[in-house]
């Protein structure tokens, strides 16, 4: 599915691209038949009330420890950090386990490594659990 904003119009408004055919699972926003040209394939909303898609309970391990301030989301991304004792900006790198600027383990994050960029999100791991954090506003 793309996401665009629409410039112009109602503020916040977005624009849709949804593949035809698709299928569009407990959606809040009634999406309805989506067809609009002939001889494409219609697009379907559907509610599954008992299908949960996430567990509102699952905690972000890293969530209020660190802020990510910027991301390169290449192959082999680099986030760039701030921890929230203020004591500067920091790196990680893709695959590598998070030091300070002399190389050795930041003690609130031992363990955890960067293992993902994203346009405006880092994910990191301890090898057993993984945080998903965006980029600061």
């Amino acid at each position: 599915m793309r996401v665009r904003r629409i410039k112009g119009g109602a503020e916040g408004r977005l624009s849709l691209g949804i593949p035809q055919d698709s299928t569009i699972v407990n959606s809040k926003t009634e999406l309805g038949n989506l067809t609009r040209f002939q001889g494409r394939n219609p697009n379907r909303s559907i509610r599954i009330p008992e299908l949960s898609l996430a567990n509102p309970s699952v905690k972000n391990s890293l969530a209020g420890r660190i802020h990510v301030t910027d991301v390169i989301p290449l192959r082999d991304g680099i986030a760039l950090f701030r921890l929230n004792d203020g004591s500067g900006e920091y790196v990680a790198r893709y695959g590598q386990l998070i030091n300070d600027p002399k190389g050795k383990p930041l003690p609130e994050l031992k363990g955890w490594t960067l293992c993902h960029t994203a346009r405006r999100s880092a994910v990191f791991t301890d090898g057993n659990d993984f945080a998903i954090v965006p980029t600061d506003p």
